[in-house]
């Protein structure tokens, strides 16, 4: 098992997978591809290979570091994302160029994730650009965007880019079915989820996800009166901090994780 086992095994996917293995992967990528295409997923298992210390280049999907980086919780994966409706100069400027030259906290390698890369603004991407065209040589940049003619050409050109389709919902359905997925719930998650796999397996094996989806569909049905109305808003903000507690407590077991893996 690897970290590329849990995407779709179509050739694009192979392919970056092949190059990274090949110990000569580029610095600097563009994943392109609409919504359920796995971007994200991608990103993450390219991550995943490059810092892995047990199969480095292949990442083996089972240590902490691949697991930690799967939850977004590895200190030298960075992801950035659009705060409100863009990604702004100064988030580059402050977050992403001084981080890129420092050492990796953890492993040999960090990873920055640029999720809507097409939000960042102009003077943001030019403020990038010098970082992808001299990058340090233990940093790799994956830009991640359903839009590339919003993404500046100088930018593209620095970048491998990898085009990715969104997957087949029959496809979704099959893998989620391998998974241990009932036949029903598999259909309903690919439906949902538009091609997503990360979605879809959520939606298919998370029961809190499950009863939230639940809850909300059957909001309509119950509207018969203000106070009915009241009602359904009090628990959806109920579920809503019980959802909010767990991931601070998922946070807070992860910190502890990191701090023994340092040795603190």
């Amino acid at each position: 098992m690897t970290v590329w086992d849990a995407l779709d095994d179509g050739r694009t996917v192979k392919g970056i997978e092949r190059q990274i293995a090949s110990g000569e992967a580029a610095q600097s990528w563009l994943l392109l591809g609409p919504r359920g295409s796995g971007k994200g997923a991608v990103s993450k298992a390219m991550a995943a290979a490059l810092i892995c210390s047990r199969e480095p280049n292949v990442g083996c999907g089972r240590c902490s570091v691949c697991a930690r980086i799967a939850r977004r919780r590895h200190p030298d994966v960075h992801h950035i994302v659009p705060e409100g409706p863009l990604i702004a100069v100064d988030v580059i400027r402050e977050s992403v160029i001084p981080e890129a030259s420092r050492s990796p906290f953890e492993g040999e390698r960090k990873v920055f994730i640029l999720e809507e890369a097409e939000r960042m603004n102009e003077p943001a991407q030019n403020a990038l650009l010098k970082t992808l065209e001299e990058p340090q040589l233990d940093t790799a940049f994956i830009l991640l965007s359903e839009a590339e003619e919003e993404v500046l050409e100088t930018i593209r050109s620095r970048c491998r880019i990898v085009r990715l389709e969104a997957v087949p919902e029959a496809r979704v359905v099959e893998l989620l079915e391998a998974e241990g997925a009932n036949h029903d719930d598999a259909v309903v998650a690919a439906r949902v989820s538009e091609g997503d796999l990360e979605a879809a397996r959520s939606l298919a094996f998370d029961a809190s996800v499950k009863a939230r989806r639940r809850a909300w569909l059957g909001v309509p049905g119950r509207l018969e009166s203000t106070v009915d109305a009241l009602d359904a808003a009090a628990e959806i903000l109920d579920d809503a901090r019980r959802a909010g507690k767990e991931h601070e407590r998922e946070q807070k077991v992860e910190i502890q994780e990191l701090a023994e893996a340092m040795g603190e």
